[in-house]
C-alpha cells in the first residue's frame, strides 16, 4: 500500500503520541482522562474542533480488542458503480 505524503505525516503524528504514552505512564494516564487538553501541550498548539477524541487503554494482553469503525454511507452512485463492477 502506498501512502500519501499526508497520510505518512498522520502515521508519523500516531507513532510519536504513542511511543510517548508507552514511555510515560503520567502521560499516558493523561491521555486517556483529557486527551484534548493533553495533546494541545504535547504539540504545543491548539487542536482543530473537529471531533471529540476517545483514548483507551489497550495494553492488556490479556485480551483482543476491537474497534469498531464509524460505517460509511454510499451515495446511490456509488452503490451503482460497485453493482457494475461486480
Amino acid at each position: 500500500m502506498i501512502l500519501t505524503e499526508e497520510q505518512k505525516k498522520g502515521q508519523d503524528v500516531f507513532f510519536k503520541i504513542i511511543t510517548e504514552a508507552w514511555e510515560n505512564d503520567d502521560f499516558k494516564e493523561s491521555l486517556i482522562t483529557n486527551p484534548e487538553e493533553t495533546l494541545e501541550k504535547f504539540f504545543g498548539r491548539s487542536l482543530p474542533n473537529v471531533k471529540k477524541i476517545k483514548v483507551t487503554d489497550q495494553s492488556d494482553p490479556e485480551y483482543l480488542y476491537i474497534n469498531i469503525p464509524i460505517q460509511l454511507k454510499h451515495t446511490d452512485q456509488e452503490l451503482n458503480e460497485k453493482k457494475k463492477a461486480n
